[in-house]
């Protein structure tokens, strides 16, 4: 599900053209590699998503793949604990994830990984076209170093 999320002055100087919009992109989860977050993700997730201004919400829409879909993601309550913002801070960014970066996405097309090839730095790139199980496998590989 996508619908517009907040919203917020984020620089009062420059009057309405200073305004912050999010989306706010609901997704199912069918399965967790790794979960360092005090949420428990397993049937959904909320994840924000910045939009450049709030009419970039229909081109959102229409550039999320609805295939099955690879996510990396950051908790914004646990990015704001560790910056040591206040408590106030802290629980209303506490319901919501973020993308890791804008490309942090990799879809299933066809049991093929579409690693987005228009992104800005394309670091997952390399992963287009390769089995998407042989991605998932590379990346659970990796998740289990890291514990």
């Amino acid at each position: 599900r996508v619908q517009m999320g907040r919203s917020f002055l984020a620089d009062p100087e420059l009057g309405d053209a200073g305004y912050a919009y999010f989306a706010e992109v609901t997704v199912a989860i069918d399965d967790v590699i790794r979960n360092s977050s005090p949420i428990d993700l397993s049937a959904t997730a909320r994840i924000e998503i910045f939009l450049p201004r709030e009419t970039a919400l229909d081109l959102l829409v229409n550039r999320l793949p609805d295939d099955p879909q690879l996510l990396f993601l950051r908790h914004k309550g646990s990015e704001a604990a560790m910056l040591g913002l206040d408590e106030a801070v802290i629980q209303a960014e506490a319901p919501y994830f973020r993308l890791v970066v804008r490309e942090a996405v990799i879809a299933d097309r066809l049991g093929l990984a579409d690693a987005f090839d228009d992104a800005e730095d394309g670091y997952l790139r390399a992963l287009d076209g390769v089995v998407f199980s042989e991605v998932l496998k590379r990346v659970r590989d990796v998740a289990a170093l890291a514990n």
